[in-house]
C-alpha cells in the first residue's frame, strides 16, 4: 500500500478507536445522589453551576484507595448570595455498585461544612425539579 493510504488507515483506526467509551466521569454524571433521587449529577450540576461564554464547569476524576471508587469533581461557578462564586462539588462514584455519595463543597477552595454541603445539592436538586 501507497504510504498515504497507511496513514489515512492509521488516522481513521485512531479515530474510531477513540469513540463511543463511557468514561468513568459520564458514569458518574448518570449516575444518582441519594440526596437527590430522580435527578442525574449531571442534570442538578448542569441546572445549577453557570454556564456561559466565560464560564465552565470542568469535570476532573482521581482515583482513590479504594479501586471501585472513584473521586469525581465538578467545578466551576455558581451564583450565591447574589454574587459569582467559585465553587467546588465533590462526589465519590462508585464503579462496581453504580452509587455515589456526597464527599464535600468547596468554596472559593475552601471547604465547606458538611450540613452547608447538603443543603447546597438540596437547592440544586430542587433547581432541576423545576422547584
Amino acid at each position: 500500500m501507497k504510504r498515504r493510504t497507511l496513514a489515512a488507515f492509521g488516522l481513521l483506526a485512531g479515530a474510531l478507536a477513540a469513540c463511543g467509551d463511557h468514561s468513568v466521569i459520564d458514569d458518574a454524571k448518570d449516575a444518582y445522589l441519594a440526596e437527590c433521587p430522580g435527578q442525574s449529577l449531571g442534570r442538578i450540576v448542569n441546572g445549577y453551576f453557570i454556564n456561559d461564554f466565560d464560564a465552565k464547569t470542568l469535570w476532573t476524576a482521581y482515583r482513590t484507595d479504594d479501586p471501585d471508587t472513584v473521586r469525581v469533581t465538578a467545578e466551576g461557578e455558581i451564583l450565591y448570595v447574589g454574587v459569582n462564586t467559585a465553587a467546588t462539588l465533590e462526589v465519590l462514584y462508585n464503579e462496581a455498585r453504580d452509587e455515589l455519595s456526597l464527599s464535600g463543597v468547596k468554596f472559593g477552595g475552601k471547604d465547606q461544612p458538611r450540613p452547608f454541603a447538603e443543603a447546597l445539592v438540596s437547592n440544586m436538586c430542587d433547581k432541576a425539579k423545576g422547584l
